[in-house]
């Protein structure tokens, strides 16, 4: 789930703030065919168009095959941010 306030916050936010959070089960969110979701991004941005960078990317890296498998499979926040500096520097190799 890529969860995002409608317009920017510079007024609460010292700076952009990006947050990976994920459950060991799933839980019904959002979705009408029943399926559980167990990955949620928050994005907190101070401007519209770091806003949406930031959502471009992290949607690349979501449809990039083996971004949410590797994920699910990481077992501590340092294998999650090695996960995604993996996928990210092959987002720069294409």
């Amino acid at each position: 789930a890529l969860l995002h306030p409608r317009r920017p916050l510079p007024h609460c936010l010292g700076q952009p703030l990006l947050a990976l959070g994920k459950t060991s089960s799933g839980v019904p969110f959002g979705s009408e065919n029943g399926q559980l979701t167990d990955i949620f991004f928050l994005i907190c941005s101070v401007d519209d168009s770091q806003h949406l960078r930031t959502l471009a990317r992290l949607s690349r890296l979501i449809a990039s095959p083996g971004f949410l498998e590797a994920i699910r499979e990481a077992e501590s926040s340092a294998e999650v941010i090695s996960a995604v500096k993996s996928f990210e520097d092959q987002l720069v190799g294409n």
